[in-house]
């Protein structure tokens, strides 16, 4: 078995396995109609919205901006008086991600 990357002589390629991530803006453009039901693909800049959680964060304390999502996320997961702000966050986004069908 050869060892990677694979440079194969007759193509004339390197042949090695690859990912490709993609962020939130090329699967909603991807999808700008949302999923197979109209949900929304969304931003960063718009999961607190799509996701309903203003009340939610508000009511756990958090005063601080929630526009950029990983940021704002980034600051209260390590910190406990956040704890259960960051459980319902994690269900929600799971809940909100597993309903969501690829359209045809």
């Amino acid at each position: 078995m050869p060892t990677l990357p694979y440079y194969n002589k007759e193509k004339k390629t390197i042949e090695s396995p690859h990912v490709v991530l993609l962020g939130a803006g090329a699967s909603k453009a991807a999808f700008p109609n949302g999923d197979v039901c109209g949900r929304k693909l969304p931003l960063m800049s718009e999961l607190t919205d799509v996701l309903d959680l203003e009340s939610t964060i508000q009511k756990n304390g958090y005063l601080g901006n929630t526009t950029n999502f990983e940021s704002f996320y980034s600051e209260i997961f390590n910190q406990s008086k956040y704890s259960n702000l960051v459980n319902e966050i994690q269900k929600r986004v799971r809940e909100y991600f597993e309903t969501l069908e690829i359209p045809d």
